[in-house]
């Protein structure tokens, strides 16, 4: 499902992928409370890349983040979401073949994850 907005920027005038008007707003939120050290950035993109999936630079930005914390213990998560973002932006690009591929490996490792079962039903109806 495809949001079909214009194209957006962020505050600094960089295009962003296609989102919800609030997703951009807790990106933004997300991005203060990563430079500031105030609040939690993951916690607020893991809130906003659940309530609109297809928002790449929401998941970039959180794996990003988290990689940067340098903890054992979001490694997995990290996985999780640069996986996401590649098999959404293969599904977003027409190439089911690349998406379905990245779905098979995914369900080898996490076949009863609801991510798992959410893209095998996305890449069916697609």
């Amino acid at each position: 499902m495809t949001h079909n907005l214009s194209p957006q920027t962020d505050a600094r005038g960089v295009v962003v992928s296609e989102c919800k008007p609030s997703s951009l707003e807790d990106y933004e939120r997300a991005l203060y409370q990563f430079q500031s050290n105030f609040g939690d950035p993951t916690e607020t993109l893991a809130a906003t890349v659940k309530n609109d999936p297809e928002f790449v630079m929401g998941h970039v930005f959180n794996a990003s983040a988290m990689l940067m914390m340098t903890e054992r213990q979001y490694i997995p998560a990290q996985r999780d979401i640069l996986t996401q973002t590649l098999i959404e932006s293969a599904i977003c690009a027409d190439n089911t073949g690349l998406a379905s591929n990245l779905i098979s490996e995914r369900s080898v490792h996490k076949p009863f994850s609801p991510l798992t079962r959410r893209f095998n039903a996305k890449i069916k109806t697609h």
